[in-house]
């Protein structure tokens, strides 16, 4: 019986893990860092410049001219962004919150939404 139960609990664990890393898959694939043209042009456009980064991170180091509205905040703080139809470029520390966050706002309807990365790669971009 403790066997059965043993081989039952790895078996629930692995599913649940490889269904944590399908779905994070889903919410990423569509949400690639884009290129630094890309950031570059948005930027030039005059795009609205989006940490999603905690307060903290934010306080310590940001790009000139952003505004925070971490992740965790992000579904309540949809009219912070705009008309769905401008230009909005997000970044982090990676890269992987500003997929999650572009994931979400193009399902609200945010249709110009560039993930720049993490704030290295946008500083690189701004060059």
């Amino acid at each position: 019986m403790l066997l059965n139960m043993n081989t039952t609990t790895i078996i629930i664990l692995a599913v649940a893990l490889i269904a944590i890393g399908l779905v994070r898959m889903m919410l990423t694939r569509h949400s690639r860092v884009a290129p630094p043209s890309v950031v570059r042009e948005a930027l030039d456009a005059g795009a609205l410049i989006v940490d999603v980064r905690t307060p903290a991170e934010f306080g310590s180091d940001r790009f000139p001219g952003a505004v925070n509205i971490p992740l965790q905040d992000l579904t309540r703080r949809l009219g912070d962004f705009g008309d769905p139809g401008n230009a909005i470029v997000l970044y982090c520390n990676t890269g992987s919150r500003t997929a999650v966050a572009q994931a979400q706002l193009q399902r609200s309807g945010f249709t110009g939404v560039v993930n720049a990365g993490g704030l290295q790669h946008l500083r690189s971009a701004q060059s």
